[in-house]
Formats: structure tokens, sequence, C-alpha cells
């Protein structure tokens, strides 16, 4: 394991596995609470993506989609599971990648057990994918009622050409339709995989 000295008596520990699993220790004396992050090279730019010089096409929102997939993972919800062992746990998708986050001060080995294995063995039924299909429209709707997202989005699309970066990481409702459990599918195999 590669230490990193970030302070004077602080140090960061990093291993990479042979399947490129990047690993980072930073152990904080005094502290009460452990905090874990496990983050996935795909967010909500990677809706175009090429593969042996093929081209291909996600739908806007897929990366997000996925987060909330993955959140409830065959009618098992990550957060039933945290509140039962007295843990904080949340996601967030950004443009470049998706994270999933912990906190506690119990025992830190079954959380991370639990968070790891949803990322192994999981399962996309089309009853869960409308399930999670009306809770995002729900999001995309909040916050199409935000004056101040608007503008943003509005700003962004003038000032880039490249959708990636204007495009909201929710997608649309339009975009979000064509997100079925073969997307999901296909995209876990390509990007977490």
């Amino acid at each position: 394991m590669l230490k990193k000295y970030i302070l004077e008596d602080e140090a960061i520990y990093e291993e990479v596995f042979p399947n490129g699993l990047k690993v980072y220790i930073h152990p904080k004396t005094k502290f009460v609470q452990t905090f874990a992050s496990l983050q996935v090279n795909f967010g909500g730019r990677d809706f175009s993506y090429e593969i042996e010089s093929e081209k291909y096409t996600l739908p806007k929102g897929t990366a997000h989609f996925l987060e909330h997939m993955l959140f409830e993972n065959k009618g098992d919800t990550l957060s039933d599971f945290f509140i039962k062992n007295n843990a904080d746990i949340n996601a967030y998708t950004s443009r470049n990648l998706t994270s999933y986050y912990f906190s506690t001060n119990r025992e830190v080995m079954p959380l991370l057990a639990k968070l790891l294995d949803n990322f192994v063995d999981f399962e996309f039924s089309e009853k869960n994918v409308k399930k999670e299909l009306n809770i995002i429209k729900q999001e995309l709707a909040m916050s199409d009622d935000s004056q101040e997202i608007k503008a943003y989005k509005t700003l962004l699309k003038m000032m880039y050409k490249d959708e990636s970066i204007y495009e909201d990481i929710g997608g649309s409702k339009q975009s979000i339709k064509s997100i079925d459990a073969e997307v999901l599918f296909r995209t876990t195999d390509i990007f977490i995989n």
C-alpha cells in the first residue's frame, strides 16, 4: 500500500487492485466516525461513447437513473439497511461520476460489504424501472419549477456547444422514457463491471 503524506502528521494510503479498483484510506486520529465513498467513473456526461471505433448513445439521464436503481436493488433499499445499522447513506450523480457514500460510528465492514455487494449482484425489473421513472419525473418537474435552475441551464446552453456540458444530468422527461432494464444492464456491462 502506497503511503502519501498530505500534512505533516496525516497520510493517505492508496492501493490499486488488479481489476483497477482504487482504494484510498485516510485515517484521522480522534475521529469517532467513519466515512466511506464508492465512486464510479460514469456520470451525466456519459451518454455518447465509442467502443472499437463504433459509436453508441445512451438516453440522457441514464447515469442518474442507474444511481437510483442501484440504491433500490432487488426491492431492497440501501437506506433501510443503513438506518437499521445506525448509519447514514446517500448518493449523487455529477457530470463525471456517480458517488455512493455513508458515515457511521459503528462497525464499518458490514456496511461496506453491503454497499459493494450492490455493484456485484444487482437486478433491474421492469416494475422497479417504472416505479423509479415516476420518481425521477417528479425530481425533474421540481427543477423545472425553479427559475434559478432554468436560468443556469439557459446560460450553459448559450456558453457551450457541447451538449454533455449543458444537458441536465437527470435527463429530460422525454429522454428517460426510453430507459428500460435492457439499457441499464447494457450500461452496467460497459461502465461498471
